[in-house]
């Protein structure tokens, strides 16, 4: 008989975080969360969009008082109110191959969103379109990403079982940078001072003391690039100083890339990461003062691996050639510090836009994940 509690304690928080720990501890594909993220997204107070959004927290416990599994349920107000839908998301979800522990799960997120008003169940799905989402489909025995989640197959199956259909995927790429000559990098180049001469655009790499001014200014481009897209809400101030706050300790400046227009106002941005996989395996997710200097070579020493983090253009943009100027400078970054490969976050399958960046490199989609959707 499976027991489903809700997570009300600090204890039960702990828990909550570190059940997947467990449950993949012998998985080499797994990633874990770093848990101070966790803990920041999870406890009021500390994530803003919790002042719009309801939470709550289920731990699924077999008979000899095992933990077997947990999930969340998201209440998203304005997204709900911006949409005109009742939908509640369900979102870090993890459990042993049993049906009746995610039966018994998700069924307790139908019966909070149908007391809630409720008609819709979607996931897995954040508060925000920057939160981890999907259910991996395909791609188990690829090595997983610092800002996504890893899924045993069982997910799938147990999941669809209960009722669940798909509503959108999302496919990743990885992208052969080693292979790339220095003809291709010079035909970049040439096309991206071509399109900075032609639309009197400047790239611009600041230093750490000034990138929350300028992330302030990429999130109003990422706020209009990414609205028509599934599932996506606006980020208001206080969210994106959260992720501000989240992300400025861990760039690398030479990985950043700002394109702004004559009137310095940002029409393109880029975000590149130095891959954290292997340390946070290493650590189990853990962050402290003991393990920092690891954290801090991983990502400001030698490297062979990439994570795509953000890549957003203004909308009004979007024809003229923007992506030559910052992948100009890439190329020559990735080629002088001898990077392998670079990894894309997830993106909607039918993001052509996005895709075609990718079309001119040597590249393999390696992974796909999926929102499911279900009527209550």
């Amino acid at each position: 008989m499976i027991t489903i509690k809700e997570v009300k304690t600090r204890k039960d928080l702990n828990r909550f975080i570190e059940f997947p720990n467990e449950l993949y501890k012998d998985n080499p594909y797994y990633i874990p969360s770093l848990y101070m993220d966790e803990w920041n997204h999870l406890k009021k107070g500390k994530n803003p969009a919790l002042k719009y959004c309801d939470l709550v927290m289920y731990l699924a416990y077999n008979e000899k008082g095992e933990i077997v599994g947990r999930t969340a349920g998201i209440l998203n107000h304005e997204y709900n109110k911006h949409k005109n839908v009742k939908q509640v998301r369900f979102n870090r979800i993890d459990f042993i191959d049993d049906i009746e522990v995610v039966k018994a799960l998700l069924g307790a997120v139908e019966n909070w969103a149908k007391e809630n008003g409720m008609n819709e169940v979607i996931g897995p799905i954040g508060f925000t379109d920057l939160d981890k989402q999907g259910l991996l489909i395909e791609g188990f025995d690829e090595e997983d990403m610092f800002i996504t989640l890893y899924h045993y197959p069982y997910y799938q199956k147990h999941i669809e079982a209960l009722g669940y259909g798909k509503d959108v995927d999302w496919v990743e790429y990885e992208i052969d940078v080693s292979s790339i000559d220095d003809e291709t990098i010079e035909k970049v180049t040439k096309l991206g001072e071509a399109v900075k001469r032609r639309n009197e655009y400047r790239l611009i790499k600041p230093c750490r003391l000034k990138l929350p001014k300028w992330g302030r200014k990429m999130f109003k481009v990422y706020n209009d690039a990414f609205q028509d897209l599934y599932g996506f809400l606006a980020i208001p101030d206080d969210v994106m100083n959260f992720y501000i706050s989240q992300v400025i300790l861990i760039v690398r400046r030479e990985y950043v890339w700002f394109i702004v227009d004559k009137n310095d106002d940002v029409v393109g941005f880029a975000l590149l990461m130095p891959s954290m996989s292997k340390v946070t395996k290493k650590h189990r997710g853990k962050l402290n003062i003991f393990n920092a200097l690891s954290y801090l070579k991983a990502i400001q020493g030698k490297h062979d691996t990439l994570d795509m983090y953000f890549v957003a253009i203004n909308p009004e943009d979007q024809k003229k050639g923007i992506p030559a100027i910052f992948m100009a400078d890439a190329l020559k970054i990735v080629k002088k510090n001898k990077v392998k490969r670079a990894l894309t976050g997830p993106e909607l399958e039918n993001n052509h836009e996005v895709m075609n960046l990718w079309g001119r490199y040597p590249h393999r989609q390696h992974r796909r994940r999926r929102c499911y959707t279900k009527k209550i």
